[in-house]
């Protein structure tokens, strides 16, 4: 009987749950899946399967006290079970691994055009397309293993593995691509990196080459810090890096988010060259942290350079430990980003008004530096002035992303 109840209630059923009194009783009220009364109960431009004024109806009350459980059932009319297959034709499969290459949405458009799809689905297309993709790629069952095996097969095709070491506290995998031949006189390259990919596990650092305004990628980095340690990060970059300078590659730029894992990692390996702070990351950092309405314990102080440096700042313009709410007011979160990008952008190649006037990157600074902190003033903000100016306008942390830095224009700006 329970056995015959559970299939029922696993394949013809649909539920919804309810509970009249938390304390004491939950009702779950089941209706056939052919039932006419859920005829319109989702929109889908899937086929339907046939309805029938059986009027089903299965109501379960559990007493959650005294743990009883009354069942009411109900359905007037006797009817064939739903045809259950979900099944998708061989043809369609064939199709999907012959064409693995393409993403589920191209697959779908693929198979639109040369088969009646209706009936498949997308999580369907998607499961083909991804055993196809496993069996194709797949070397072992332990996916670093496996990572391995495949990348030795294809050095074959110039995709060189560079690292491959498991450790108690890291695993790491790293490879070149063949594109990396080509491109050794490269002068700007972006890093950029992802996080929790393969099942949540892994980091995944790029390195892409910058070629007339095209993105090509040179090499992969597949990390996983046991415990999350910045030093093991550092490390294992740096000697991510290295394997790409040993090869050839030295860059006169190199673009990164704020990741100071990443920036001490390139500083280290390629000492001549320039790490420049990617805008969209720049942008996206100051606003996550002007928006946010933490409050901050402690604030850093100004130093006797700092006011050497600029004699304008007032040093009585401080924020208190007791200022709450958002650090920036909605309304003028935009004109601080277009100051911030705006002083990313001055060089002193670049005349700064139609009278063709130039600035040394000194006299830029200190402009920049004057122009923030009178913003913040006129907006009675020192807590927006701190933040901006320890995080983004001292001279360590302006060196990272102001482009008045380095003598020569770089031709990048994102990652």
């Amino acid at each position: 009987m329970n056995k015959n109840v559970n299939i029922c209630l696993n394949s013809n059923w649909k539920t919804n749950f309810s509970v009249r009194d938390p304390k004491n009783i939950a009702t779950i009220y089941y209706h056939c899946s052919q039932s006419s009364v859920l005829d319109n109960f989702k929109d889908t431009n899937r086929k339907r399967i046939k309805r029938y004024e059986c009027k089903g109806q299965l109501i379960i009350r559990i007493n959650m006290i005294d743990a009883y459980a009354r069942l009411q059932m109900k359905h007037v009319l006797y009817h064939e079970r739903p045809d259950l297959s979900t099944g998708v034709s061989n043809e369609i499969v064939s199709e999907i691994r012959n064409n693995c290459h393409l993403d589920p949405l191209q697959l779908r458009t693929h198979l639109a055009s040369r088969f009646d799809i209706k009936d498949v689905t997308t999580k369907q297309i998607y499961y083909w397309w991804s055993n196809s993709v496993q069996s194709k790629y797949q070397r072992h069952e332990d996916p670093i293993q496996s990572a391995i095996l495949l990348l030795r097969e294809y050095q074959l095709q110039e995709c060189r593995l560079l690292m491959s070491t498991k450790t108690d506290v890291s695993t790491a995998i790293a490879f070149s691509t063949p594109m990396l031949a080509d491109a050794k006189n490269v002068k700007e390259i972006h890093v950029d990196a992802t996080y929790k990919t393969a099942k949540g596990r892994f980091e995944l650092y790029a390195i892409v080459g910058q070629v007339q305004g095209s993105g090509f990628a040179l090499g992969y980095l597949i990390l996983d810090i046991h415990q999350d340690n910045e030093l093991t990060r550092t490390t294992v970059l740096t000697e991510f890096f290295a394997h790409f300078r040993n090869l050839g590659l030295n860059p006169d730029f190199v673009f990164m988010d704020k990741n100071f894992a990443e920036i001490n990692a390139a500083r280290s390996v390629w000492n001549e060259s320039h790490v420049q702070l990617c805008l969209w990351h720049i942008k996206k950092a100051i606003l996550t942290k002007i928006r946010s309405n933490k409050r901050q314990e402690r604030y850093s102080s100004f130093t006797i350079t700092d006011f050497a440096n600029f004699p304008f700042i007032d040093s009585k313009f401080l924020p208190i430990t007791e200022m709450t709410g958002t650090i920036c007011a909605t309304e003028i979160q935009k004109d601080v980003l277009d100051i911030v990008e705006r002083h990313f952008h001055l060089h002193p190649l670049i005349p700064i008004d139609k009278s063709g006037t130039f600035l040394n990157a000194d006299d830029i600074w200190h402009r920049s530096v004057k122009e923030i902190y009178e913003f913040c003033v006129n907006d009675s903000n020192p807590r927006l002035w701190h933040y901006l100016y320890f995080s983004w306008y001292t001279k360590s942390r302006w060196e990272l992303w102001a482009r008045s830095c380095h003598p020569k224009i770089p031709f990048g700006k994102l990652t």
